[in-house]
């Protein structure tokens, strides 16, 4: 299965074009996945005092919404994560996601060495963005955010990989037509077959 995780308050957004056409191209191709809404499903990315009491001890969460999540990141073998980069990063309600859901003794352990990734069943994961900024900007003068942290920082300690696919369209140097192409290139992504 796959789950995507997706990220944007307006139901016209490029982001919701971009998601479309990913769940195009899934049911093409005949892929179960699951769509994890975090603005429509009303995910509050705030961690409760009884959260993070329970952090270190591994008890968990007792959020119904937080377990529906958990539930499909164990059953998923890729991640697609479909998001706008606000201030040269993730929103906040990204942040909130991995700070909620991939909790201690789901997402990772602590050992001697550090940090173990439990999430060892996501075999791909794809970042789908969009930004004012062009690529080369966020790359080269913002920090590169997306590859350096969250795919390095927050990516790889859950799922162990060394790898993400990152594709971004910045929006302040494109026209309609790139666009379009992108959200084509977008859709094949995911050509080959799994």
């Amino acid at each position: 299965m796959i789950s995507i995780i997706y990220a944007h308050p307006l139901k016209d957004s490029l982001n919701a074009s971009i998601l479309k056409a990913v769940g195009e191209k899934f049911n093409n191709k005949g892929l179960e996945y699951s769509v994890l809404d975090l603005y429509q499903d009303g995910f509050d990315p705030v961690f409760k005092p009884e959260e993070q009491t329970g952090y270190f001890t591994g008890e968990g969460t007792h959020d119904p919404l937080v377990k529906k999540y958990q539930e499909s990141l164990a059953a998923s073998s890729q991640l697609v994560f479909i998001f706008p980069i606000w201030w040269n990063e993730q929103p906040a309600i990204v942040k909130g996601f991995i700070e909620r859901v991939c909790l201690p003794g789901f997402g990772f352990k602590y050992t001697e060495q550090g940090v173990a990734p439990l999430l060892t069943n996501i075999k791909e994961v794809t970042v789908l963005t969009t930004s004012g900024a062009p690529d080369h900007a966020l790359k080269n003068y913002c920090g590169n955010i997306i590859e350096n942290q969250f795919i390095n920082n927050i990516i790889r300690p859950i799922t162990g990989l060394n790898t993400a696919k990152w594709m971004n369209l910045g929006l302040a140097s494109s026209s309609p037509e790139q666009i379009k192409e992108h959200i084509a290139s977008v859709s094949d992504l995911f050509e080959i077959e799994r």
